[in-house]
């Protein structure tokens, strides 16, 4: 997936956040709003029974008096009585104690000049609150229609909560995606850090063998020139045109290094090619170094003809050196095989590039984490040669390179497709 396209899904996945986010705040205040109406319908009708019972309780009816005792007892919202002078005569949830006011307090307190302290200054504060939030009810004669007080109410502490429960669950929204946000720069930064340390250790491992075998023959020409006969130096032709024909193609591999490293942090050139010699290649440079190696693997090529296909030569063939240094690490040195295919899948409509070993294979764990940045089976590994891998054939070709196949102690296949 190139950078716009990635760019674009990341712009579609944020406003389809933001869109979803919005759709449940909206559903949720909502459905906190009905709450809210409803604890507020609940507390008006208590505070109605209140205001229509409260001549029969002052009647003295032992019936009404009980269901009116039960009632109170349910009530969960502060409520206030108050006879016809506006002097308070019960009350429930205001923050005074029944027991802290006496009759005689009440009866001699004039609403025209209240106290400034004490708990009647209290109920006389919390009234005017109360009046605030809903207009007090009146309690009148069934009959004459007399006022004998009023009933003043406020809302529940649960109607408190409601009312707060969509800012809360945006501050619960706003926290988890502070927290993921956080937690993505992390896995990021640790991404990035296994990239760079694994870029460091894949650069110095391409270049080591060159620059080794590059000193290697430095070594052996100086150790010849050292050498005199009859107080000469001598150097034979065949010996120089080996060493620099050796030379040569060291240089030519560091040059291929460097293009490489090149193409990584760019778009790529791609050309129009068969794969088959770019893979030989490839398998070329890897054969070469078995016997320096001490190893006996054999390397099995099967190469069918296929179509030419828009790749980069430098790229693929630095992928496939991957698969096959992978392979050469995982195999039985002594009795090793690594079969390298390139073949046209009819089913698929693609050109298939197969590396294959009879090693040690993976578990279902490390298949799991394969192509994964940094991460390697192998005690020196520096692990990037998968994930650098994907990205090439990904990114850069529009293919995919993925495990095909692999069981501990029977091997590994790995397949990199190419569409036609």
């Amino acid at each position: 997936m190139d950078q716009s396209r990635l760019v674009l899904l990341r712009g579609y996945l944020f406003v389809g956040g933001i869109i979803l986010i919005a759709v449940v705040l909206f559903y949720a205040g909502r459905l906190a709003q009905k709450m809210e109406d409803e604890v507020h319908s609940v507390s008006s009708l208590f505070a109605q029974f209140a205001a229509n019972t409260a001549l029969t309780v002052a009647s003295e009816d032992p019936a009404m008096r009980q269901v009116y005792q039960d009632v109170i007892r349910q009530i969960n919202f502060p409520i206030i009585l108050t006879d016809h002078e506006g002097r308070p005569r019960a009350w429930r949830h205001v923050g005074v104690d029944s027991d802290a006011v006496t009759d005689h307090e009440i009866q001699s307190l004039e609403p025209e000049a209240p106290p400034e302290s004490g708990p009647i200054a209290v109920l006389l504060n919390e009234l005017v609150e109360l009046d605030e939030q809903n207009d007090p009810i009146p309690i009148r004669h069934a009959v004459t229609g007399e006022l004998f007080g009023h009933v003043h109410f406020g809302e529940s502490s649960l109607a408190r909560e409601l009312r707060l429960f969509p800012f809360l669950e945006l501050a619960i929204v706003f926290i988890f995606i502070f927290l993921g946000v956080l937690g993505y720069r992390s896995i990021k930064e640790s991404e990035q850090r296994s990239v760079w340390v694994g870029m460091a250790k894949e650069t110095a491992h391409q270049l080591g063998t060159p620059i080794s075998s590059l000193m290697g023959w430095v070594e052996l020409l100086r150790d010849r020139l050292s050498q005199k006969t009859d107080g000469k130096v001598t150097l034979e032709a065949d010996f120089a045109e080996d060493v620099l024909r050796e030379m040569d193609s060291d240089a030519e591999r560091l040059e291929k290094i460097a293009a490489r490293f090149s193409n990584v942090g760019s778009v790529p050139r791609l050309n129009v090619q068969d794969v088959v010699p770019v893979v030989g290649e490839a398998v070329g440079y890897l054969r070469r170094r078995i016997p320096q190696m001490g190893a006996h693997v054999e390397i099995v090529e099967r190469f069918q003809e296929v179509p030419p296909i828009n790749v980069n030569r430098e790229l693929l063939e630095w992928v496939v050196e991957n698969l096959l240094k992978n392979a050469l690490d995982a195999v039985d040195k002594e009795n090793g095989e690594i079969i390298v295919e390139v073949r046209r899948e009819p089913q698929t409509e693609s050109v298939d590039i197969r590396v294959s070993d009879n090693g040690r294979g993976m578990t279902v764990a490390e298949q799991r984490r394969v192509f994964d940045p940094g991460y390697s089976t192998k005690r020196r590994g520096w692990g990037l040669g998968l994930s650098l891998s994907k990205r090439i054939i990904r990114e850069y070709h529009g293919g995919r390179i993925f495990l095909h196949k692999s069981s501990p102690e029977k091997g590994t296949s790995f397949i990199i497709r190419f569409p036609l």
